[in-house]
């Protein structure tokens, strides 16, 4: 069992505290650190659902902010069109 097998090899090396999932943890917590989204980090956890991975959100904060960002970029841009006013807006991909 993979369990075992990491209890032992952590003993061998002197290495206390330390639990399997937690190498899943700090994966995860570096993933959405970096700046993968949350989708693809629960598809490499296996999280069926998505609130498990909801957990590492806190640790993206600068994400959020970026995603904020290209908002307000594409609403400048199509607000500052001639002719595209609040009733007149039309986004395009």
């Amino acid at each position: 069992m993979v369990t075992t097998a990491f209890r032992r090899a952590c003993e061998s090396v002197g290495v206390t505290n330390v639990r399997f999932h937690d190498l899943r943890h700090t994966f995860a917590s570096a993933l959405v650190q970096r700046g993968v989204d949350l989708y693809r980090v629960q598809r490499l956890l296996g999280h069926r659902d998505g609130q498990m991975t909801q957990r590492y959100a806190h640790l993206a904060p600068e994400n959020l902010r970026e995603a904020v960002q290209v908002f307000k970029d594409d609403y400048h841009k199509f607000s500052t069109m001639p002719g595209v006013g609040p009733t007149r807006l039309v986004l395009t991909a």
